[in-house]
């Protein structure tokens, strides 16, 4: 299992998420906690011109459209960049590209600080409740991160079943991962990705996607 990331909140973003509704804020947390357990968020899309390797969560709401920028692809933490809620005018003209190292450097600072995170509201560790740092009430916030693992274990579940189908096959056609990367259609390290169960590297529907070049339709079903 991928070890789960602190988020670390740059500039005024954690102040701005908590402005926004309870719902889109709730949704967000969700959403948050499965970038920590390595997971793809439900709803995102690149957003480079703020910077590379940052991504945008997309929360659809009845109060709007809102919107959380972050980038994940440091080993040591998940940095939050922007929160807002979507206006007319696109949100390049709004958000200034972030200067060049500037979320290097704010990691190489972060590790020269040992303050305990209640003398340090920028940051959240790993494992704690995203909820009751988002201002949900004790009890809530308490039922809102139990159901954020649920989801995120039934996740990691569900792909660890589809990667255990794809194995199977391998051994049961005697296949070299070589052999079946190109049966697949991928490269032979995605291969031993999915031997190795690495499922932080796939999504469901990449997954699914193989089996079905191997002729075995998935059929999922909300239970």
């Amino acid at each position: 299992m991928e070890r789960e990331k602190e988020i670390r909140w740059l500039g005024s973003s954690y102040n701005d998420l908590l402005a926004f509704p309870d719902e889109p804020r709730r949704q967000a947390g969700f959403q948050l906690s499965k970038i920590q357990a390595g997971l793809d968020p439900d709803d995102w899309k690149p957003f480079d011109v703020v910077g590379p390797g940052t991504r945008e969560i997309r929360v659809r709401e009845t109060h709007g459209i809102f919107r959380v920028m972050y980038v994940a692809k440091f080993v040591e933490a998940v940095y939050v960049l922007h929160c807002f809620q979507k206006k007319p005018e696109p949100p390049a003209t709004r958000i200034k590209p972030l200067p060049k190292r500037v979320i290097a450097q704010s990691s190489t600072t972060e590790r020269n600080n040992h303050d305990h995170r209640h003398s340090n509201p920028s940051r959240h560790p790993p494992g704690a409740n995203l909820f009751l740092e988002l201002g949900f009430p004790a009890e809530e916030a308490a039922r809102l991160h139990a159901a954020s693992q649920k989801q995120i274990n039934d996740t990691r579940l569900l792909k660890e079943q589809l990667m255990t189908e794809l194995s199977s096959w391998i051994e049961q056609h005697h296949l070299k991962q070589s052999e079946a990367a190109v049966i697949l259609m991928v490269s032979r390290p995605r291969v031993s990705d999915v031997v190795n169960k690495k499922t932080t590297k796939f999504t469901i529907d990449t997954l699914v996607e193989m089996l079905s070049r191997i002729g075995k339709p998935v059929t999922l079903a909300v239970g």
